[in-house]
């Protein structure tokens, strides 16, 4: 009788240890796992509509001035209020290889060393939404990434 318990207590104490070892193995894996992706940009890339916060806070926050939000590298933008319209600026222009940047003291944007006009800036497409659990969030379309 003294054999079946210290089998069962065997048994059972190699059932503990292999879900041990076996939890240990998914918890690194998945830690791996995710450390790739956000090297690699997989996890941050910006593709499609995403809802990046909400609107009346960034109308708040970007009536001052404009201030940089970044996101990912080649998603990320300035956020401007003018004319009424809250815009997400690209920080790339087409066909330049110079980062579009504010200068406030200036009060204008940039791209090396040149003055760009608010018509000449790159916008993302963007939009409030008005229904939902996001309602008053602000959308912003990076398009296929």
């Amino acid at each position: 009788m003294a054999d079946d318990a210290s089998k069962r207590n065997d048994v059972r104490l190699a059932l503990i240890t292999a879900s041990v070892i076996v939890g240990i193995g998914l918890l690194i894996a998945s830690g791996l796992w995710l450390s790739l992706r956000a090297t690699t940009g997989g996890a941050l890339a910006c593709r499609g509509k995403i809802v990046v916060g909400w609107r009346p806070d960034y109308v708040t926050r970007a009536k001052p001035g404009p201030f940089y939000e970044p996101r990912a590298p080649g998603c990320d933008y300035w956020v401007a209020y003018h004319d009424g319209q809250l815009l997400a600026i690209k920080t790339h222009l087409p066909g330049r290889t110079c980062t579009v940047d504010w200068k406030g003291s200036k009060n204008t944007f940039v791209c090396g060393a040149d003055r760009i006009a608010w018509n000449e800036l790159s916008t993302w497409p963007s939009a409030e939404v008005h229904a939902g659990p996001k309602n008053q969030g602000w959308q912003i379309d990076f398009g296929s990434g």
